[in-house]
């Protein structure tokens, strides 16, 4: 398969534009259908023009090189990117980001930093180098820099410059992209001055990880949402040989390896297993994280979205969560073991949210074959009101009271405290498939849990949730999306709704189909000169 047989055709497309490009210069609107699809996105650029396609030894973009590329293709674009080592973050990633915005925006600008000043003119220039004679003689590859016809194009700074950044700023025809590469090192003054003050068009934030703490750790945790995010870990990388990975593991911590069968080792399982944080930086691309008294961790978390069992038939669930004062009302749903909110709002009007509830219910029975038994809600508080009314609707849902007995009354201090921990446990063990949503996040890892003095497990009460100690918001989220990963009622049935994934409507992305800009063209010398390369 050729390189642009490979892309997708449907993620390049760009939309006709006047003819308004400068003189000497062509629109991608105007240009064949092979050049759009070799320029029209960073992907398709790596691939076709910068020769990363896999053949004739060369090598070829992996998955998730592709999808980090592909995201930074709109105005706009903030994307985060978590690696382990010697994965291509550089030499492939960044440098076929910086030259494709160089190429498609004759008038933009690129900067770039690195925790390390050598990253920057030891990895970055030296890779930008190696591409020097795909681009018109008038292009000139220096120490720290590029320009085009004498005009500063892309600047490299150190981290203990900040000064130097603020002087550029970009908008829609003349974008600005900002680069923090290996961002653990960096300081939060420098994050914030290449964010906030230069405010790019394009932001591009990557890096082998570290400590938990700093705006790189935060971009990737409790400002997620904020950013696309995208971690490559060494063993996706088939370039990088099996054994060497294990070296890295026995060398800081063997205990991992216990056991593993190393023809066909399962990497999510051995991350969960190593404590070091070396082999969690430099193999997994993972943070290290251990919080005193959390009853789930982020990496918890994180193993088990982005390492999540296959998908496998089962008993259906629904769980509501109901609000009281300005909490969201939330519907949690699983079938199998896929797990997702429905819907997660906030209404005042409490038979306004008893209809949506209903509506929402008829719903999962037209697509998923749901019944009354099949869903369960918080009967304390306002829910019995709303439970009532339900009921009065045609929907007979199950009560759930979280300061009830317990299933397993020997382990666990109260009804809710088992639906957390055992839920947790699910979670730690990857035996779910959860969604992305940062809310949820925050709240599963939000929550600490003791053992009282009788050897009870107990989570702690939302009033100390809520506490002046803590002063954090209702799990509300949390506690649907954890109560429907409850087992229901054993039943038999021969509805075959019974035993079907369930399929999930896509929620779409705006960066499948978003412009990358109306100032996207590139000089004729250049088309010319990277053309040639290429073979156009």
């Amino acid at each position: 398969m050729s390189a642009l047989a490979a892309i997708p055709e449907k993620r390049v497309q760009v939309r006709a534009v006047p003819k308004t490009g400068r003189k000497g210069q062509r629109k991608l609107a105007d240009m064949s259908d092979k050049q759009r699809m070799a320029l029209a996105t960073p992907e398709g650029f790596a691939m076709c023009v910068l020769g990363f396609d896999g053949q004739d030894c060369r090598p070829a973009l992996y998955p998730e090189q592709q999808a980090v590329l592909r995201d930074l293709t709109p105005e706009g674009a903030k994307v985060v990117w978590r690696c382990g080592n010697e994965v291509g973050k550089t030499s492939i990633g960044v440098t076929s980001f910086v030259l494709w915005h160089l190429t498609v925006f004759p008038t933009g600008t690129v900067i770039s930093t690195a925790g390390a000043w050598r990253q920057v003119t030891q990895q970055l220039v030296p890779n930008l180098k190696k591409h020097s004679q795909k681009f018109p003689k008038d292009w000139q590859f220096n120490a720290d820099n590029i320009t085009v016809k004498g005009v500063p194009r892309y600047a490299g700074f150190s981290t203990t410059n900040q000064q130097r950044s603020q002087g550029y700023h970009g908008d829609s025809l003349n974008p600005l992209a900002a680069i923090i590469d290996e961002a653990a090192a960096v300081g939060d003054d420098i994050f914030f001055s290449f964010e906030e003050r230069c405010n790019p068009q394009r932001f591009f934030v990557t890096g082998s990880t570290l400590d938990p703490v700093g705006m790189f750790y935060r971009a990737s945790t409790d400002l997620a949402k904020f950013y696309r995010q995208h971690k490559l870990s060494q063993p996706e990388c088939q370039h990088i040989p099996r054994e060497a990975i294990f070296r890295t593991i026995e060398k800081y911590d063997p205990q991992a390896l216990a056991g593993v069968d190393r023809e066909r080792p399962d990497w999510g399982a051995i991350e969960a297993l190593c404590k070091h944080p070396v082999v969690l930086s430099r193999v997994f691309g993972a943070f290290y994280q251990d919080v005193e008294g959390a009853l789930l961790s982020l990496r918890d978390l994180e193993l088990c979205l982005e390492n999540p069992p296959q998908p496998r038939p089962g008993d259906r669930k629904a769980f509501c969560d109901f609000a009281m004062g300005g909490d969201e009302n939330v519907l949690a749903v699983r079938v199998g073991n896929r797990v997702w909110i429905e819907k997660a709002w906030r209404d005042r009007e409490t038979m306004s949210a008893v209809g949506e509830f209903a509506r929402l219910f008829e719903k999962l029975k037209r697509e998923h074959g749901f019944r009354p038994e099949d869903i369960e809600g918080d009967a304390d508080g306002a829910g019995k009101v709303m439970i009532d009314r339900l009921r009065e609707l045609g929907w007979p849902i199950e009560e759930f009271h979280g300061g009830s007995k317990p299933r397993e009354d020997s382990r666990y201090f109260n009804r809710i405290s088992e639906v957390w921990i055992e839920g947790a446990d699910l979670i730690r063990k990857r035996q779910v498939i959860l969604e992305r949503d940062p809310e949820l996040l925050d709240q599963l890892v939000s929550r600490k849990w003791h053992r009282k003095s009788e050897g009870h497990a107990r989570i702690e009460g939302k009033d100390e949730l809520r506490g002046p100690k803590r002063n954090l918001p209702s799990p509300d989220r949390a506690d649907a999306v954890l109560g429907a990963m409850q087992p229901g009622r054993l039943r038999y049935s021969t509805n075959p709704l019974e035993t079907m994934e369930p399929v999930l409507a896509s929620k779409g992305s705006p960066f499948e189909s978003a412009d990358a800009g109306e100032g996207m063209a590139v000089d004729e010398s250049v088309l010319e000169s990277i053309g040639a390369n290429a073979g156009w």
